[in-house]
């Protein structure tokens, strides 16, 4: 393990606490999204170390997103589970098969892809409610992305158990910031602020 894979682990890890904080503090998140994030990170850990590539990014996200996952529930106390999170659960099972019957390349793909898929009902929520877009929000998923760089970065060489999730990653996070710039300009520009009524 490299300074550039662990530097990407210690960004992921420190991400995830200020998020964690700031859901504590009243910041919307989707609760299915990180479940969901969730299963589907431990299949690729599991994936990629089978195949004994660059596991330790999925593996703190994982972990992050169940202490995420945990956190939405306790200050909100309530989710909303719609068919997009249904399709994603179903390609949960479906990337643990894949990684039982085909091994940890082809479950490697599988559950990257899926994180993806996965990512739309974040994304999706950001993308109708720019109101809750936020500087803090942009922080987070910037941070997310500069882990990705720094684990693709830090891989021994282009494969797919040492860069594809890492890259695949980072894409998507690219879109989620670009999703979260796009909220905080519209809500700066067009959007009044609610009133507040004393």
């Amino acid at each position: 393990m490299n300074s550039f894979v662990l530097a990407g682990a210690l960004v992921a890890g420190s991400v995830y606490i200020t998020l964690c904080i700031q859901i504590a503090r009243g910041t919307p998140q989707n609760f299915a999204t990180w479940v969901l994030w969730a299963m589907i990170d431990i299949v690729a850990t599991m994936s990629i170390a089978s195949t004994k590539g660059n596991f330790l990014l999925p593996l703190v996200y994982a972990a992050g997103s169940i202490a995420t996952a945990t956190t939405i529930f306790l200050v909100f106390r309530k989710f909303q589970w719609t068919s997009v999170e249904t399709m994603t659960a179903v390609l949960v099972v479906f990337c643990l098969a894949t990684y039982l019957l085909l091994g940890g390349e082809a479950g490697t793909i599988v559950s990257t892809i899926s994180v993806g898929i996965a990512g739309i009902p974040q994304a999706g929520d950001l993308w109708m409610k720019p109101r809750e877009n936020s500087y803090s929000v942009l922080l987070v998923y910037t941070g997310f992305l500069a882990s990705n760089v720094f684990t693709a970065i830090g891989g021994r060489y282009w494969s797919i158990e040492e860069r594809y999730y890492p890259v695949f990653c980072a894409v998507m996070c690219m879109v989620i910031v670009y999703v979260i710039a796009r909220g905080i300009a519209l809500r700066r520009r067009f959007l009044p602020e609610p009133l507040v009524s004393n």
